[in-house]
This record gives structure tokens, C-alpha cells and sequence, in this order.
């Protein structure tokens, strides 16, 4: 999910995890992913939503941090993000 102003503008499948960067933004963007772009589709919700249907399975705030959240696999995650694809 790719979020701006607590509203998930986007969704998309990584295709690595985290890794270092080191080209002459590392001082503004210390870390990367790479994302399979044909995977990016448009999306529409808050981050509130995302985090109140994921509470039982993960504890962390989503909405209120400047953080990459990797979410667990779960049948509820599975489920979120099914539902979030076929909009």
C-alpha cells in the first residue's frame, strides 16, 4: 500500500524486500524496494480502515507512524487485500 496523507492511494506487490540505498539520495531515502509495477493498481481508503480491519492480527499502528509496516500473513490480511485489488 502506498499511502499520502493517511489515504492509500495505491496498492502493489513488492518484488524485494528492503535494501540499502546508496546513490547520491541515500541522505534523504536511506532504503528502497522494488515493486512490480504491472501489480500497481488504484485505490481509495484510509489508513484508519486498513488499521482497524487488521487489529487482531497486527498491533502496530499503521495510520499514526512514518513507517514501512510489513503485515504478517493472515487469512484477515489475505482477505483485506483481496478486496482492496478487486476495487
Amino acid at each position: 500500500m502506498i499511502s499520502y496523507e493517511k489515504i492509500v492511494r495505491f496498492t502493489a506487490i513488492a518484488k524485494s524486500g528492503i535494501s540499502d540505498n546508496n546513490d547520491e539520495e541515500a541522505g534523504n531515502y536511506p532504503f528502497y524496494f522494488v515493486i512490480d509495477m504491472p501489480s500497481v493498481q488504484s485505490a481509495n481508503f484510509s489508513l484508519e480502515e486498513v488499521e482497524d480491519y487488521l487489529k487482531d492480527d497486527y498491533g502496530k499502528s499503521i495510520a499514526s507512524v512514518q513507517s514501512w509496516s510489513k503485515i504478517p500473513d493472515s487469512s484477515k490480511a489475505i482477505e483485506l487485500w483481496e478486496s482492496l485489488r478487486k476495487k
